[in-house]
This record gives structure tokens, C-alpha cells and sequence, in this order.
């Protein structure tokens, strides 16, 4: 059995060519991993056939070769590959950022162990939540502050790095996020340029999972 180690990870299935369902992978997940965030949508996209994506979320590292091989059971042309930006991840459910592809509708969204104020901050404007999360930095140094708004809150580091520029000080980023947050609601005055990575598919019509460079575990 495979054994990947990963917190953050993306799935897409087809629906047409395999008989699965998202429901049963999050069930999967829910049965061997209790308390893990699920976050999936059915794309019913023109000239394309039907698929779901899914992002999961585990509380911490995790050895998940369990769901790959839960996965191929189902559909061995499925894509599994670990997330490198989460946030950007939950937002290609909906194709957010992505104008040039078809709409998916926002009651397509199906959560597990997602709160509604999570939820929102992540169909925000991407800086937005990172600005949100600085105000829970604490007393970090700034190497720490970034991995922690990276690997731990799963922000894209380009999107992070810009941000942190922009406030100066990781004192300047606390001070400046407490004191007004109208920050949060208007981060364009920053005068953030965006980046979206917009052209690099979290989930990618065409790969071959032998492509795939997995973190094998020891």
C-alpha cells in the first residue's frame, strides 16, 4: 500500500467513466480519519464529462495511502496529489478565481467539518484571509509567521509573501490588522497586486499519478 504523508490533499473523480460518489469518499475519510475537513463539488461543465473535485484538509501530517487505494478502487484514472495552497485549492471548487472557466454554482459546495466563518473567509478575497489570519500570529518570528500562514493555514506563498510585504514589520502586520479592520473587508488599499496563479491547476485535466513527486514516508 502506498504510504504518502501529506495535511492538505486534492481528488478529482469522474462520475461518467467510474460509479463514485463524493459522499462516499468523504464517508471514507469521516470513517477512518473523524474530524477531517472535506470540501467538494460536482462540475456538470459543457463538452466536458461529469467530475467531482474534492479538497481534504487533515488535522495534522497525515499518512493518507489508505484513501488513495480507497480511490483507485473506484476509479483507478482518478487524481489524489498533495495540496500546496489550500486556500487557493477551495476556491477552484467553485472556479472563484478562474473567470474563464464555467461557473459553478455556490449550492454546489458540500462542507464537513468546515464552519461558516471558516467558509467565508475562504470564498473571500484570498489577502483578505490572510489578513484575517495575522491577527492570530502572536509572538512569532518572521520565518515562523510565514510557514505557519503557509503550511499550517495552507495560504499560497506568493499571495502571503505580497501581503507581508506590503504591512513592514511582522509588528507592523499584528498592529496594523488589530487597529483597523476595515483592512480585512478592503485589502486592495494595501496596494496588493494580485497573484492567483491562475494558469497552474490545482487539479489538472490530464496527470498521470506515476507523474506525481509524493513525500514517501519513512
Amino acid at each position: 500500500m502506498s504510504n504518502f504523508q501529506s495535511r492538505y490533499v486534492n481528488v478529482k473523480c469522474n462520475m461518467s467513466r467510474a460509479h463514485v460518489k463524493p459522499e462516499d469518499v468523504a464517508e471514507f475519510v469521516e470513517n477512518t480519519w473523524p474530524g477531517t475537513s472535506v470540501l467538494w463539488a460536482v462540475h456538470d461543465e459543457p463538452g466536458k464529462e461529469l467530475h467531482f473535485h474534492m479538497v481534504i484538509r487533515f488535522l495534522h501530517p497525515t499518512r493518507w495511502g489508505r484513501l488513495r487505494d480507497f480511490l483507485s478502487e473506484l476509479d483507478q484514472h482518478h487524481y489524489s496529489q498533495p495540496a500546496r495552497a489550500f486556500t487557493r485549492s477551495v476556491r477552484y471548487l467553485l472556479h472563484l478565481d478562474n473567470p474563464e472557466k464555467h461557473p459553478i454554482p455556490r449550492n454546489s459546495l458540500k462542507v464537513a467539518h468546515v464552519d461558516d466563518s471558516e467558509l467565508s473567509m475562504l470564498l473571500g478575497a484570498p489577502r483578505s484571509c490572510i489578513l484575517a489570519d495575522i491577527r492570530n500570529l502572536g509572538q512569532r518570528g518572521t520565518f515562523s509567521a510565514f510557514d505557519w500562514l503557509v503550511n499550517e493555514r495552507g495560504h499560497s506563498p506568493n499571495e502571503v509573501a505580497q501581503v507581508l510585504r506590503c504591512l513592514g514589520t511582522i509588528a507592523d502586520w499584528v498592529q496594523k490588522v488589530k487597529s483597523d479592520e476595515s483592512i480585512l473587508d478592503s485589502a486592495d488599499e494595501l496596494g496588493i497586486q494580485p497573484e492567483f496563479d491562475t494558469d497552474e491547476n490545482p487539479f489538472p485535466d490530464e496527470a498521470p499519478s506515476s507523474e506525481f513527486d509524493f513525500q514517501t514516508c519513512p
